[in-house]
């Protein structure tokens, strides 16, 4: 820990630790206030909620990850746990992809017009299925996760065909399992980009027939169809991202000395905190809330710091001699 890469890891780690469970329990706690409240949740709201809750799992994840990686010599059985740590760290990155999928489908689903009989039965039973397909989505990734603990395992730095000067050793995947990771991530990322596509084109063919018959009276259809497609849009590309990330440690064998693989391991830190800010901004509600909760840290911050302040002030003036007034 004496690095300065390895004390910017923990910083960063701590950071965007602390960030993402708070921005992620908000998603979480707003929607239970509100069932709690008899309000009655939309499928979207108990999807939001899913991502929040996998992603809380993740962030935490990855913070007893650093953990493990920065204090492996003072803890007992540092490195048979950190590898149990990493085999949920899979299972929870593929159930984020999967849940990401299904939220940009329901997305497609409530905004775009279908024609087609199987897409309209869709759309019409999203809610239905929603369940099913959560539950699809959990199977497999257990069956990407399960295998890890086969195939990942731990061998001193000198035996891998890798330029670092680590110590400690270093976690090394086989190849199979290598190709089913890199497969079966892929497969959820290529499965968001169908209905952010189609979005984007029934965006792109309402604002053509709005320009054309001078219409105003669909600027709230529009806004709505707006923000979902941004939304839909930078999940994918957060996604991208993230996978490039995920399959470059990967092949690295989770070797994070190197430059190039510490930047990628810091952006997986900070996926689940950039990922609650695109949900938030992209929901009304949760967009509303988080502006009210940032108000009232702002004025319990200005109240606290003009308070203190103006103590100040009154004391520093207190100080200075005090000289009698001329008639």
């Amino acid at each position: 820990m004496s690095s300065a890469r390895d004390i910017s890891r923990v910083i960063v780690g701590l950071v965007t630790g602390f960030t993402g469970i708070c921005l992620n329990s908000m998603i979480i706690g707003v929607n239970f206030r509100d069932w709690h409240q008899g309000i009655h949740l939309s499928t979207c709201d108990l999807l939001l909620s899913l991502i929040g809750f996998i992603n809380v799992l993740f962030q935490t994840d990855l913070v007893l990850d650093m953990i493990f990686r920065g204090f492996e010599t003072y803890i007992m059985l540092a490195r048979e746990i950190h590898l149990r740590v990493l085999h949920v760290l899979v299972f929870l990155a593929s159930c984020n992809y999967w849940s990401t999928v299904w939220l940009c489908t329901y997305y497609c689903l409530r905004i775009v017009s279908f024609s087609n009989g199987l897409l309209l039965l869709l759309k019409m039973r999203i809610s239905t299925y929603l369940p099913k397909l959560l539950v699809i989505s959990a199977v497999l990734s257990v069956c990407v996760a399960v295998p890890a603990v086969w195939t990942m395992y731990l061998v001193p730095p000198q035996e891998l065909e890798l330029n670092t000067s680590s110590s400690h050793k270093i976690i090394a995947i086989t190849f199979p399992y290598k190709v089913i990771l890199m497969c079966g991530t892929i497969t959820p990322l290529i499965l968001t980009l169908i209905p952010t596509v189609l979005t984007l084109n029934s965006l792109w063919r309402h604002i053509i027939i709005m320009k054309k018959n001078m219409l105003g009276s669909s600027k709230a259809r529009t806004c709505a169809h707006v923000t979902a497609t941004r939304t839909m849009v930078l999940l994918h590309t957060l996604h991208m991202v993230f996978y490039i990330s995920s399959i470059s440690i990967i092949l690295h064998a989770f070797n994070v000395e190197d430059i190039s693989q510490h930047v990628s391991w810091l952006f997986i830190f900070s996926h689940s905190t950039l990922q609650a800010i695109i949900i938030i901004h992209g929901n009304s509600k949760l967009r509303t809330i988080g502006n009210q909760i940032i108000k009232k840290i702002g004025n319990w911050y200005w109240t606290f710091h003009g308070d203190h302040a103006g103590s100040e002030l009154q004391e520093s003036t207190s100080k200075f001699p005090s000289f009698p007034k001329h008639p």
